[in-house]
């Protein structure tokens, strides 16, 4: 089999390819440190015993419940947005993947970049190659032209958004 040749500007193109592409594994990421940030403030809330009341208007330090529920909300409203955003951008890249024309390029881009262990590692080479039932070369020959064949693709949906 040749190998695989990829010119300065194909290789640019590859690089923009794979940064669209790690968006949600970075939108899953954010959720994950907002959900934290809502759990610390429920838990916050739940072990408050006794609530301040000084008559004073409340400053950026949190001084009785009702402080903790309004930045507990406030952590909510943005926990849902970055939920949204996640489910979002899978939708884009999925529906991009999906347009491939080769299904073995489809399967090891979604999943490199779609189908993450865990919730957020990405899959090796050689993890995709074990469970598709290739050789790791041809894995990565996949995913090379698999980034090439997306390129154009991208180029269209972007421009729609």
């Amino acid at each position: 089999m040749p190998k695989l040749r990829i010119t300065i500007s194909e290789q640019n193109d590859t690089g923009a390819v794979k940064t669209w592409l790690w968006r949600y594994r970075y939108a899953k990421l954010e959720v994950r440190r907002l959900e934290g940030e809502y759990r610390e403030l429920v838990e916050t809330q739940e072990s408050t015993g006794a609530i301040k009341y000084d008559g004073m208007p409340a400053t950026g330090n949190i001084t009785d419940l009702s402080d903790i529920i309004v930045q507990r909300d406030r952590s909510l409203t943005k926990l849902n947005r970055a939920i949204s955003n996640m489910c979002k951008v899978r939708d884009e890249i999925t529906t991009a993947i999906d347009q491939l024309q080769y299904e073995k390029e489809k399967a090891v881009l979604s999943y490199r970049y779609i189908q993450l262990r865990g919730q957020f590692e990405i899959r090796s080479f050689q993890e995709i190659a074990s469970i598709l039932g290739y050789s790791e070369s041809r894995v990565k020959t996949l995913h090379a032209l698999g980034l090439q064949n997306l390129s154009p693709i991208i180029k269209v949906s972007t421009r729609q958004y």
